[in-house]
């Protein structure tokens, strides 16, 4: 490192020799007058477009700016001087991929040597590449498509390809693939196998691109839709998911609700989403089964959150009245309560009753609507005692046979 060093003030000090060879100096390389100290880039970090960036040198004087990473020589640059203001404003245009050893990896230090023959204007400064804080962009396609209906031991093979090139949604410094992973997001796990990358590796060696396949087996008694999520990571944490959903009925959807209370005490929030699974029975007649959970928060002193949510599953049974509504109801519910954590000044709050219970919920997936696309849809809202309630329900058929 010493070496590097002494190399950097021995080019310092020949182009100075060379910036004083050629008889007197100019009235600005005299020192006679004040001289601001020289700024580089204004001290700021250095932003990227498309691998390249650009940093501005203001001085009292002109001069070449030697510009270098790490073990790396400095490259010499002698940019164009614009006089502003009795200043001399210069433009300095480059890529780290393209210095000595350079590294365009976010967080990547560049140190910059303005050397003058005026004294007072030579100026050194080590600035940072800006961080990476623009995801990955993750594409996926499957065997079955999306949307497609799937049997226990069939296998679904998706492929996922995850990219950090640059682009219109990808401008500035890029760290590379980190890793890509398929979750189960029914069954709360990950898929194997994985991918991912040991370290960043800067300019050509990084991580620019990265595809995975990978096959996963319906298991015996699917669950109604099999929602399988694909993440793709980069080395700074930035993170894109691509989700496909895989339902095991003819017909498929969920329903999402929340619910908000006021009191004096402080009141609390209550959400959930449950999966539905449809099949045609004949005659109009369906049949089904729906699983979900239930969540909730208690706001003012208690301050309770849900450690685990409660779980409800239920048969569906329901209508097709010949493409203009479906209705639907829930028979032989079976709910476990939330486990909820502990106030914050002891003791624990009461877990809700599970929403099936609550008066307006055989409402919910009655007469439901036709969408544009084929399905059935309903956004509802209910009173409930010091609040409201709002429910969301979407049905589609799924592809296939």
């Amino acid at each position: 490192m010493a070496s590097i060093s002494r190399l950097w003030i021995g080019i310092a000090l020949a182009l100075t020799i060379v910036a004083g060879s050629t008889g007197d100096l100019p009235s600005w390389a005299q020192d006679s007058k004040p001289c601001p100290p020289t700024t580089i880039n204004r001290g700021e970090p250095i932003f990227g477009v498309n691998g390249r960036t650009s940093i501005d040198v203001l001085a009292c004087a002109s001069g070449e700016i030697l510009i270098g990473q790490g073990q790396g020589l400095p490259a010499i640059n002698r940019p164009s001087f614009t006089e502003v203001d009795g200043r001399f404003l210069g433009i300095v245009e480059f890529s780290p991929c393209d210095l000595p050893l350079g590294s365009d990896l976010p967080g990547a230090n560049v140190t910059f040597s303005f050397v003058s023959a005026n004294k007072a204007a030579r100026a050194v400064q080590t600035l940072a590449l800006t961080p990476d804080k623009e995801k990955p962009t993750l594409t996926t396609t499957s065997k079955p498509d999306k949307g497609t209906r799937v049997v226990a031991g069939q296998t679904i093979v998706v492929r996922m390809h995850a990219s950090e090139q640059y682009g219109a949604d990808r401008l500035g410094w890029q760290g590379g693939i980190k890793k890509i992973q398929l979750r189960d997001e029914s069954a709360n796990r990950d898929v194997a196998p994985h991918w991912e990358a040991a370290e960043p590796a800067p300019c050509k060696r990084k991580q620019w691109e990265q595809t995975l396949e990978v096959k996963y087996a319906v298991p015996p008694n699917p669950p109604p839709v099999i929602r399988l999520r694909a993440h793709a990571w980069d080395h700074a944490g930035n993170e894109d998911t691509d989700v496909g959903e895989f339902p095991t009925g003819e017909w498929y959807g969920r329903l999402i609700w929340k619910a908000h209370q006021t009191s004096p005490s402080g009141g609390g929030d209550f959400w959930g989403t449950m999966d539905l699974s449809l099949n045609d029975a004949g005659n109009g007649k369906l049949e089904g089964t729906l699983t979900g959970t239930q969540s909730q928060m208690i706001g003012g002193k208690c301050k309770s959150q849900t450690v685990a949510p409660g779980r409800l599953t239920a048969r569906l049974q329901g209508s097709l009245d010949a493409g203009k509504t479906m209705s639907l109801s829930l028979a032989d519910p079976q709910f476990t309560p939330a486990k909820v954590g502990p106030c914050s000044y002891g003791g624990s709050p009461m877990s809700a009753p599970g929403v099936h219970s609550w008066p307006d919920f055989a409402n919910v997936l009655r007469d439901l609507s036709p969408t544009a696309t084929g399905g059935f849809s309903a956004d509802r809202q209910y009173p409930i005692p010091q609040g409201s309630s709002q429910f969301r329900v979407n049905l589609q058929r799924a592809k296939g046979p």
